[in-house]
């Protein structure tokens, strides 16, 4: 083993992530080494990847979430957890988190998951029923108002025009009658 590979393997021994493995390896010892590059040589020398086990339990770091829940508000959900957990040195992959807090407080993921933007059915009575209509002003400052029409029941696209201004409402008039008249008229 090179003498390179023995101080990977010493500073990924310390839990130094890739990135400060290959900045201590730039400083001290003046070998230049990417992090990618440090990832594979530790692979080289059969050092496990770090997407896998922790080092803890799943008991051990069941009652180090359960602690941390006890003084934590109860907004705190698993990528907050699993941020505080990484603070404190225990790398830990979110997906174990997030099980474990199922498992631990199943009302706090409920009441967390409930707060989430529900979205309203949509129902319409039937094509050309009713028909929505916006603008789209990011493109404005550049001269490319656009404004378009999406039928509500099928959402097929009405219209979507690039125009002259999208503040006159005649241009969205003369848009709405050219639709009519194309569908030869309207419920």
């Amino acid at each position: 083993m090179t003498d390179t590979n023995s101080l990977l393997l010493e500073y990924a021994a310390k839990n130094m992530s890739h990135k400060e493995i290959s900045l201590v390896m730039i400083k001290e010892h003046n070998i230049h080494l990417s992090s990618n590059a440090v990832g594979k040589r530790l692979l080289r020398c059969d050092y496990p990847p770090r997407r896998g086990s922790t080092g803890y339990s799943d008991a051990k770091l069941e009652r180090k979430i359960k602690d941390m829940l006890q003084s934590s508000p109860p907004t705190v959900g698993y990528r907050h957890m699993t941020d505080k957990l990484r603070h404190l040195n225990i790398p830990v992959r979110r997906d174990k988190v997030m099980e474990i807090m199922r498992r631990i407080d199943p009302l706090g993921v409920d009441f967390r998951r409930r707060r989430r933007i529900k979205r309203k059915i949509y129902y319409s009575q039937g094509p050309n029923y009713i028909l929505h209509v916006d603008g789209y002003d990011k493109l404005k400052p550049f001269g490319f108002p656009i404004h378009g029409c999406i039928d509500g029941f099928s959402r097929r696209i009405m219209w979507l025009e690039v125009g002259p201004s999208n503040n006159d409402p005649e241009i969205v008039a003369c848009n709405f009658v050219q639709t009519v008249a194309a569908l030869r008229g309207i419920k």
